[in-house]
């Protein structure tokens, strides 16, 4: 797997993630109620989901990499 390839992984990943484990903990009136710290708080989830699932991989990939090795 490449870095791109466990880029894409991440972004995905970090989107569905957001969806399913930050929105629901959201409503209409907070979001409108603090807009600022809603957007503050989405971008430190989706950055924290990301990077997270992107070392993860390439963690993994060198993992199975040496693995094989003779």
């Amino acid at each position: 797997m490449t870095l791109k390839d466990a880029a894409v992984i991440s972004g995905i990943l970090a989107v569905a993630n957001y969806f399913v484990g930050f929105l629901v903990g959201y409503s209409y009136v907070d979001v409108k109620g603090a807009f600022g710290d809603f957007v503050f708080e989405s971008v430190k989830y989706l950055g924290g989901a990301f990077f997270t699932t992107l070392v993860t991989l390439a963690g993994l990939e060198q993992l199975t990499k040496r693995s094989k090795e003779p």
